[in-house]
């Protein structure tokens, strides 16, 4: 497997997205999903990728907003802790809270991660690790063979 992962900062509160790729496959993960769909498809796309898989470490809204509008695009399901979803139901309270912007609605997980749980992608493997404190539900993304984690807003 040849991975490749890009980081994107986007929104306001500049939130990390990430993709995670296998250019072999061309199979792509997205965590994070924040709040530009449109430059989350386009990265992968003209990388070669299609996006196969979407993750959230957290439903605070600036790590969930293009959830929606990117698995309508692709068909990839959304997953996340199943303690988050009140958050995630939360949502448009929290946008006109922060943002004073309503209306906006994530997608529905189709998966609850456990934690542990190992996540498979092609040749991407992921381990999902518990990482609450900032957030219920919320999730570290450990990629054993780059040696990488991608934490949401449990370290910043």
């Amino acid at each position: 497997m040849t991975l490749e992962i890009r980081t994107l900062t986007l929104g306001a509160v500049q939130t990390n997205a990430y993709i995670l790729a296998d250019n072999e496959t061309g199979e792509a993960i997205v965590i994070d999903p924040v709040d530009n769909a449109p430059l989350l498809l386009r990265t992968a796309t003209e990388a070669g990728w299609t996006i196969k898989l979407i993750l959230a470490t957290h439903a605070h809204f600036d790590h969930v907003l293009a959830s929606q509008p990117l698995k309508d695009a692709t068909g990839a399901p959304f997953w996340m802790h199943a303690e988050g979803l009140e958050l995630l139901e939360g949502l448009p309270q929290q946008m006109q809270l922060f943002t004073g912007q309503s209306g906006i609605e994530a997608a529905q997980p189709d998966h609850f991660i456990e934690d542990e749980e190992d996540i498979w992608l092609g040749s991407i493997h992921l381990r999902a690790l518990y990482t609450p404190g900032h957030a219920p539900g919320h999730l570290s993304f450990y990629l054993p063979e780059g040696k990488l984690v991608c934490s949401g807003d449990s370290l910043f």
